[in-house]
C-alpha cells in the first residue's frame, strides 16, 4: 500500500472527520488512482479502471460520511447534505425529508450556507414542498435572494402567494428581488408597473434612475405608445450628463417604443444615427441600440435609412449597421410571424428578422469585397458569417480561407436570392 492510499485511508476512517462530497470525491479519486497503479492495467484501460474504483470507494465512505453527520445537530446536519439535496420534480420519502430538515432550518444556517441554498430552491419543483417553499417565501428573516428564489420555484409551479409583495418591491426605489423574481409577475398590474417606472427615472438620485430603466427593459411593453414617447422626450430634454443618456433610460424607453410604435421610434432612431457623436475610440452604445432596432422594423422609412447607412461616409455608421443586420439574423424570427402574438411579456423585446438582412446581402457583399475601411470589413464578415455560417466560429483567417469564404458566401446568395429580392 503507498503511503499517499495509507494516509487518505486514515484520514477518512477516522470518526471525527466531515468533509463535503465534492471533498470526497477528490480523496476518491486519490485512492482509485493508488489502485490503479498498483494494478497496472494497459494505457487504454487506465482511465475507465480509475473511475471504477473511485465509484467503490464513494460508495463505502459517502455512506459512513452520512452516518456520522447524522450525529450532528439538526443546523449542523441540514449544511452538510445541503450539497446532497435533489432538484428532480418526483422526489423519494428520505429526499423529501432531507428537504424539509434543510428548509426547516433555514434560519439557523450560516449566511453563506444560505446562499449556496438559492440555486437548490429556485429549480426546485417538487409539489411536497410547496407548504415548505411557501413558508420560505414569507419569512423576511431571510436573504432576498433565497426568499426569491422560493418565489421563483412557487411560480414555476402555479403558485404566487407572495404576488403583491413581488408587485410592491418592483416598484419601490431600491427594489430587493432580483430580476427573475420580478418576472414572475407576467401581465399582473404589469402597466402599473410601467408608469411607476417612468416615474422612478424622474429621481434625483442616479442609482434610482438606473434601476428603473433596468426593470422597465422587462415592463415598458405594458405601456402605451404615446406614454413612452413622452417619457424619451422628457429625458432626451433632460440635463442628465451624456454618459447617464447614453446607457440609461433612452436604450429601454426606445426599446420599449419600437415594440408599442415603430413609426413613432422611427424619427427617434434617426436623430440618434445622425447625430450620435461617437467616443474617442470611435464607439457610441446609443447609435448601436438604435441600429438593432432599426434593422428590426420592417417599413419604407426604416430600410431606406439603413441603405444610406450602409452608403454613409462615416465609417463607423457602415460598421455598426452592417453589425446589427448581422446580429439580426442571427436572433432574428422565422420569415413567417406566428399567428398570435406571444403572451409572455419576457419575451416581449425587439425580435430580430431574417428578411431585412436577406434584402441587404448583396451590399453586405459589397462592403467586404470593396469598403476602404477594414473595420468596416471585419463587420461585414461578421455579417456574413452569421446569415450563411460559413466560416462559422472563425473570426481570423489566412487569405486563402476568406477566399474560399466568399465564394460560398456567393453561392449562397444564388441560392436564396429569390426568397429576399421581392421583400
Amino acid at each position: 500500500m503507498t503511503p499517499v492510499k495509507t494516509a487518505v485511508l486514515r484520514f477518512l476512517d477516522d470518526d471525527s472527520t466531515l468533509i463535503s462530497r465534492w471533498q470526497l470525491l477528490d480523496y476518491t479519486w486519490l485512492l482509485a488512482r493508488a489502485d490503479v497503479r498498483q494494478e497496472k492495467p494497459g494505457k487504454d484501460a487506465e482511465l475507465g479502471a480509475q473511475f471504477r474504483a473511485s465509484d467503490r470507494w464513494l460508495a463505502v465512505y459517502e455512506n459512513k460520511l452520512l452516518e456520522r453527520s447524522a450525529k450532528l445537530p439538526a443546523p449542523q446536519y441540514a449544511e452538510y447534505i445541503l450539497d446532497r439535496l435533489s432538484v428532480k420534480p418526483t422526489l423519494s420519502p428520505a429526499e423529501v425529508a432531507n428537504w424539509k430538515l434543510v428548509l426547516d432550518n433555514r434560519s439557523a444556517m450560516r449566511r453563506e450556507k444560505q446562499y449556496d441554498l438559492v440555486g437548490k430552491v429556485e429549480r426546485c419543483r417538487c409539489k411536497e414542498l410547496v407548504p415548505n417553499l411557501e413558508a420560505l417565501a414569507a419569512d423576511v428573516r431571510l436573504e432576498p435572494s433565497l426568499r426569491g428564489a422560493a418565489i421563483v420555484a412557487l411560480h414555476a409551479m402555479d403558485k404566487d402567494p407572495q404576488r403583491e409583495v413581488v408587485y410592491a418591491d418592483c416598484i419601490s426605489e431600491k427594489p430587493k428581488f432580483s430580476k427573475d423574481v420580478h418576472l414572475t409577475l407576467g401581465e399582473y398590474k404589469a402597466a402599473e408597473v410601467g408608469r411607476a417606472l417612468l416615474k422612478l427615472l424622474e429621481s434625483p438620485q442616479e442609482e434610482v434612475r438606473d434601476s428603473a430603466a433596468g426593470r422597465l427593459v422587462d415592463f415598458g411593453w405594458a405601456l402605451k405608445a404615446d406614454e413612452l414617447k413622452a417619457a424619451l422626450a422628457r429625458w432626451l430634454a433632460s440635463d442628465h450628463t451624456p454618459h447617464e443618456r447614453e446607457f440609461v433610460g433612452t436604450p429601454q424607453l426606445l426599446g420599449a417604443l419600437a415594440i408599442a410604435s415603430p413609426d413613432m421610434a422611427l424619427q427617434f432612431i434617426k436623430d440618434i444615427i445622425l447625430a450620435a457623436p461617437a467616443d474617442e475610440h470611435g464607439y457610441n452604445f446609443l447609435r448601436r441600440t438604435a441600429f438593432s432596432l432599426l434593422v428590426c422594423i420592417e417599413s419604407p422609412v426604416a430600410l431606406k435609412l439603413i441603405n444610406d447607412s450602409l452608403s454613409s461616409p462615416n465609417e463607423e455608421v457602415r460598421g455598426e449597421v452592417a453589425n446589427a443586420l448581422g446580429y439580426s439574423w442571427h436572433s432574428g424570427r422565422p420569415e413567417e410571424p406566428p399567428k398570435e402574438e406571444v403572451a409572455d411579456p419576457r419575451k416581449r423585446h425587439m425580435k430580430g428578422t431574417n428578411r431585412i438582412p436577406g434584402k441587404f446581402y448583396p451590399k453586405l457583399l459589397q462592403l467586404y469585397k470593396f469598403d476602404p475601411s477594414n473595420k468596416v470589413r471585419v463587420e461585414a464578415r461578421r455579417a456574413l458569417i452569421l446569415i450563411t455560417g460559413v466560416g462559422n466560429g472563425t473570426w481570423s483567417a489566412t487569405q486563402v480561407q476568406e477566399k474560399q469564404w466568399l465564394s460560398e458566401w456567393e453561392t449562397w446568395w444564388q441560392k436564396n436570392r429569390s426568397r429576399f429580392e421581392e421583400y
